[in-house]
């Protein structure tokens, strides 16, 4: 998600931003810096959704499939890895990565002073289309584990660890909400830009998704602190203890201060007698 956001930053954000001129300047120098900037927005679009699915899978067995609970802490890496590799070739089979009319660039314009930042590919329409299947996908898998998880913790009974169950699924279904919602602002780019061409809704779209990317990256971190429950009993108890320990060194420097005082005085009655 971090990734996520730096990316969306430099790539898209900070393109029109004229102190920024020398890294466009010296990224199209490397020509590496442009395809990797183009390869991370549209995989990372992939990874924040299977990240999302795996945090659903993950609830989905801690509450309903009790007996998974040991494999799925063993081996849930390696699970992530096959699909991490799995999606890997579907974005590179989908966007045409190595092709060689596929291109990335930084434009420079030199009446504005900014640039401008070029997917150039012959197959971004299948990449689109890819984002939208995968997407759906993403949605109704999630939607249906999401279920089953709430209608289970509906019929146990509330002690501690089903309270705390029922704060990670909380942090776990916002999250679903929120991916869920950035699939359906690509659904609606790929129909009006494709399938029913409007250009107005199509700006539209890409201006929102400039500021909706940047919901979608840092969401995840505050609906872990801002959602009751362990996380964030956590986090209020590092602050209090922060708080409790600045307000100690003060106290101390108050005390170390004094005592310096109270020495340099008695030294001059000292030096006076």
């Amino acid at each position: 998600n971090l990734l996520t956001y730096a990316n969306t930053w430099f790539a898209l954000r900070l393109i029109n931003e004229q102190f920024m001129n020398f890294y466009y300047h010296f990224a199209n120098w490397t020509t590496v810096l442009p395809p990797i900037h183009g390869f991370l927005i549209g995989f990372c679009y992939f990874a924040q959704n299977l990240n999302s699915a795996l945090l659903t899978l993950d609830r989905f067995i801690a509450v309903v499939l009790l007996d998974w609970q040991e494999k799925w802490r063993k081996f849930w890496w390696l699970f992530a890895a096959v699909l991490y590799i799995l999606t890997l070739h579907l974005y590179i089979f989908s966007t045409g990565l190595f092709d060689r009319k596929n291109h990335n660039l930084f434009i420079y314009n030199s009446t504005s002073d900014s640039f401008s930042f070029a997917i150039r590919s012959t197959k971004i329409h299948r990449l689109l289309l890819a984002e939208v299947i995968f997407g759906l996908v993403f949605i109704f898998f999630c939607l249906w584990l999401n279920t089953i998880t709430f209608l289970r913790l509906r019929e146990l009974k509330k002690h501690a660890v089903v309270k705390n169950d029922r704060s990670f699924f909380l942090i776990s279904l916002v999250i679903f909400i929120g991916q869920s919602t950035n699939v359906i602002i690509v659904l609606l780019y790929f129909v009006f830009a494709y399938i029913s061409p409007n250009p107005a809704v199509v700006s539209i779209l890409i201006k929102a998704m400039l500021y909706t990317s940047d919901v979608f990256s840092l969401g995840p971190g505050l609906y872990c602190l801002v959602i009751p429950g362990p996380i964030n009993r956590r986090a209020k108890e590092m602050r209090g203890a922060g708080r409790e320990t600045l307000s100690s060194v003060s106290t101390t420097s108050t005390d170390e201060k004094g005592c310096a005082r109270a020495y340099t005085t008695a030294d001059r009655m000292r030096e006076n007698e």
